[in-house]
């Protein structure tokens, strides 16, 4: 599932690999966290030091959910998200809510374990991709974050409709294989 250099995409998926093309990819390293996390780590090796990971459930039979994970996925160079279909749910995240419940809202567990919902979860996946962290962190801190759950639980409620608007109908995937 990588290239032939050995290099392994660690959030692999059928979709993905049509968002970013994974071979042109290497690892990227974040030395500056690797060399802080390793000075809380005592006696780690900053090169073996790898930042924790969100993991973030989408609709893979969504098409602006399979829109919005594409995006978040070319813009995580430093490979902060595990974007992972919520079909794959019991496989990769065993304490992952009910499959209902994954089916209502994007989900997004954070680097503390906590699960994270709708347009919480969409702000959550913006503060791990660095040039959107201050605007998601200012929404948060702002009155416009009294808009963000109303207009997820508007855009949710009509996704069908929305992603045929905008010509985002999501294609079937094959499963993983890795």
């Amino acid at each position: 599932m990588g290239s032939g250099d050995g290099y392994r995409v660690p959030h692999y998926s059928p979709l993905l690999a049509t968002c970013v093309d994974h071979r042109a990819l290497r690892p990227l390293v974040n030395t500056q966290f690797a060399g802080f996390a390793a000075r809380l780590t005592v006696g780690s090796d900053p090169a073996k030091v790898e930042p924790v990971k969100l993991l973030v459930l989408y609709d893979a039979d969504c098409g602006i959910c399979t829109r919005f994970a594409c995006w978040l996925a070319r813009r995580d160079r430093d490979r902060r998200l595990d974007l992972e279909p919520l079909q794959q749910a019991p496989r990769v995240a065993p304490d992952a809510p009910a499959a209902g419940e994954l089916l209502a809202a994007l989900h997004v567990r954070g680097a503390d374990g906590r699960w994270h919902r709708g347009g919480d979860a969409v702000l959550t996946a913006l503060e791990a991709l660095p040039h959107w962290r201050p605007l998601a962190r200012l929404v948060r801190r702002s009155p416009v974050s009294l808009l963000v759950e109303p207009g997820y639980r508007l855009v949710a409620a009509n996704r069908g409709l929305a992603s045929r608007l905008l010509g985002a109908e999501a294609c079937p995937l094959p499963p993983r294989t890795d």
